[in-house]
This record gives structure tokens, C-alpha cells and sequence, in this order.
């Protein structure tokens, strides 16, 4: 549960604007360093942070790249991954307007700082994200996120019949949403409240919700979301499926473009998380191999010998013997994830 006390995102949501500042060459540990953030938190999918440090991490990507646009590039590169792109685990959707409603349900276990719905007219429908709290200074690129991000998911659901002219987008900042993709829209003021697209009601029932295709962010949601179940014992390709609302199909494709495979994906993290968890705390071997979803510690075992060509056991002795300050005995156990 989310302290209700503080607005809270997901961390994870500003990955993608982390991204670029690493892509363009930027410092982002420093940007991350004056928001209060840390390189782990975002790439958590279990990680929450107050709502103003991550709008100001939009705001320091966006003058670190000079790009005042920044948000709404994002936004609609976003929209190709579906609401998995942003929420992690969504539910596949037949329909456009299941899709809103299935974000409007999943919204709270991505964030505490705001409140989706839609308000359906007779001749248009508005969709609007509702903070609960008035940010000290104007969101302006963590809002042209969500918002670009929502109309290039209405572009996409009412494919020919899209209609710019039709649709009007509020926020704080609307010079922030001024970019190509969405020439034609009517680009309106709003407040630091949150924000509003308005489209025509038939679209609702004409629309179909268009299938999330796969990119490099879908496999780093992939990656951030097994990390989360590595305790299932039955984490499989379609399992992993229900939980990004990728098809099965979709994901071994996305990793067969990146010369990778879901097994090999599954073991990498699973090894990762097992040399870490021996490495910094002083969980029992046993523990260690039932947060990684081993039905029995002799498995789990065998697996870490498969990895690194010794024991667990052996793996701790040789940390503590090559560095003598290295020992885990007196630190905290904690759970893997």
C-alpha cells in the first residue's frame, strides 16, 4: 500500500526520460542526484517516489537536452508500447474504450498523486488524469507525457477515422505538446490539476484498442516486470504475456530482433538477482531459492553452479576470502526481487 500521506509514482515511469539524457551524452546521475532519485529506484518496477521528484526529473531532462518538446516525443514513442508502456502489467483490451477503462482501474497501482476517469457525453467524451495535490511549480513535461501519450493511443485506436480537429488537449503547459505528431490538435490551457483530451464520443464505439508494439522500452518493461515475479515458480512466456498485455508471440519476436530469448532472459535476471542477494545480505540459501521461484534449494543449487561454477556456499566463502570486509553474516537478510 502507498502511504497516502505523500504523492507517490512509480519510479520506473521516468526510464524512459533517463534514457535519453544517457543517450545525448548527459550527466544523469547528477540530474538524478538533485531530484532526490537513485539509477536503482528507476529501474524498479517495485519502487515508488514522491510525485514532485519525478516532475522535476522531467523538467531537468528537458532543459539538459534543450528540448521544451521533450515530454511529448516521449509521450507518443510511448503510445506504440500501449498503457504497458507506462503501467507495467495491463491486461490485453479488445476494445478502445475497455482500454481506458482498464487504465482507469490499474491507474492506483502505478501512482497515489492522481485519479483517471472519463466523463461520456452524448457527442464527446472527455478522459482526464485528476491530481490530488497542487504542484508547487507547472508539470509541464510530465504532462506532456501522459497527455501525447494518450492522444497517439486515441490516433492509433481510430486509425483513418482520426480527425486532429476533433480533439482538443488541456494542460499546464500546451506549448509542451506543439510537435508534428499532433499538428491540428487544439492545444488548450489547463491548470496544475492534471489534464484533459477531448474526442468524439463515436469513436468510443467505432475504435477498436490497437495492439502494443514491441521496442526497446517493451523489453525493458519485460526486464522490470519479471525482476518483480521472479518468486513465481510458474513465470512463463505466457504468464509474462498477461503481464505486460504483450501477445506471446510479440515477446519472442522483440527478443529474437535483439538476439535474445525469453529463457535466456529469465535466467540472466534470475542470476543477477542470485549472485546479488549472496553477495549483499545474509539471506539463508534456502530463502534465496524460494524468492526466485525454485521449488526446493538442490534446484536452485544446481542452477547457481550452472552460472558461476560454484556452490553458493563455495560462492560466499571465496567473496569472504578474496575480501575479508565482504561478509554478509552480519548484514540483513532481504527478500529478492
Amino acid at each position: 500500500m502507498h502511504n497516502q500521506s505523500i504523492p507517490l509514482i512509480r519510479a520506473s515511469s521516468i526510464k524512459p526520460v533517463c534514457d535519453r539524457i544517457e543517450a545525448a551524452g548527459g550527466h544523469l546521475d547528477s540530474v538524478l542526484v538533485r531530484c532526490g532519485l537513485t539509477r536503482d529506484a528507476i529501474t524498479s518496477a517495485s519502487v515508488f517516489v514522491p510525485a514532485p521528484a519525478v516532475y522535476q526529473c522531467c523538467e531537468e531532462a528537458a532543459r539538459v537536452l534543450r528540448d521544451p518538446h521533450l515530454g511529448a516525443r516521449i509521450g507518443i514513442e510511448m503510445a506504440a508500447g500501449g498503457f504497458s508502456a507506462l503501467l507495467g502489467p495491463v491486461e490485453p483490451s479488445s476494445t478502445f474504450a475497455e482500454m481506458l477503462t482498464r487504465f482507469i482501474i490499474d491507474y492506483p497501482g502505478y501512482s497515489s498523486a492522481a485519479a483517471p476517469f472519463m466523463e461520456i457525453g452524448r457527442d464527446r467524451t472527455t478522459f482526464r488524469i485528476k491530481r490530488g495535490f497542487t504542484p508547487d511549480a507547472p508539470p509541464a513535461q510530465a504532462d506532456a507525457i501522459g497527455a501525447a501519450l494518450i492522444l497517439g493511443l486515441v490516433q492509433r485506436s481510430v486509425g483513418q477515422r482520426w480527425s486532429a480537429s476533433d480533439v482538443i488537449a488541456e494542460v499546464c503547459a500546451p506549448a509542451a505538446l506543439d510537435i508534428p505528431e499532433l499538428a491540428g490538435t487544439t492545444l488548450a490551457t489547463g491548470d496544475l490539476l492534471g489534464l484533459r483530451v477531448s474526442f468524439p464520443t463515436r469513436w468510443l464505439v467505432d475504435a477498436r484498442s490497437p495492439q502494443a508494439k514491441p521496442t526497446a522500452g517493451s523489453l525493458d518493461t519485460l526486464r522490470s516486470v519479471l525482476a518483480a515475479h521472479l518468486f513465481e515458480p510458474g513465470l512463463d512466456l505466457e504468464r509474462a504475456a498477461q503481464l505486460t498485455g504483450l501477445r506471446a508471440s510479440q515477446i519472442s519476436r522483440v527478443l529474437r530482433d535483439m538476439d535474445a530469448s525469453f529463457t535466456r532472459l529469465l535466467d540472466d535476471l534470475r542470476r543477477e538477482a542470485a549472485v546479488t542477494a549472496l553477495s549483499e545480505s545474509a539471506c539463508k540459501i534456502s530463502d534465496a531459492a524460494t524468492s526466485l521461484g525454485y521449488s526446493n534449494a538442490s534446484n536452485f543449487c544446481r542452477a547457481f553452479i550452472r552460472w558461476t561454477g560454484v556452490s553458493p556456499r563455495d560462492y560466499r566463502a571465496r567473496l569472504k576470502e578474496t575480501d575479508p570486509e565482504t561478509d554478509v553474516s552480519s548484514r540483513p537478510s532481504r527478500q529478492v526481487i
